[in-house]
């Protein structure tokens, strides 16, 4: 056997088989990274002015008027810009572990394509959604 050979032997053997894939401690741990991870991202710069001057409570956070005037009030583009982003790592994190565990190698870039494109999709057209958890988180961690 060549070199190459004991290459793409190991290649398949260990990214192409589903064994990895199949084994039930290596699902449990990556769900529990994605939900960490999911976590960690949606913890991140939530003292923002939004949450500061009371702009988006509990009370109207569902409102899309009040969203869309929050984001349309920033002149940097900061706070939509920030919304946008926690949608896409959240959507890339659930798509990768989703497809990952389906499909393998190939479920890994389709996930990410897929995660980062509804993501932003789903950003742009329901903030309210990425709001409600980082209030959510916000009241968890008593900020």
């Amino acid at each position: 056997m060549t070199l190459m050979e004991k290459i793409s032997f190991n290649f398949r053997k260990y990214f192409v088989n589903k064994s990895w894939r199949t084994n039930k401690y290596f699902r449990f741990i990556m769900i529990l990274m994605s939900v960490i991870i999911i976590s960690l991202i949606m913890a991140t710069n939530l003292k923002r002015d939004v949450y500061k001057e009371q702009k988006i409570t509990f009370k109207n956070f569902y409102e899309d008027s009040t969203v869309k005037k929050v984001q349309n009030e920033d002149l940097t583009g900061a706070e939509e810009t920030t919304i946008n982003l926690k949608a896409m790592f959240i959507g890339v994190i659930v798509f990768v572990c989703y497809f990952g565990l389906k499909k393998g190698a190939f479920g890994v870039t389709l996930g990410t394509f897929l995660g980062a494109t509804l993501g932003v999709w789903l950003a742009l057209l329901f903030p309210s959604f990425f709001y409600f958890f980082e209030l959510s988180w916000r009241w968890v961690l008593n900020l």
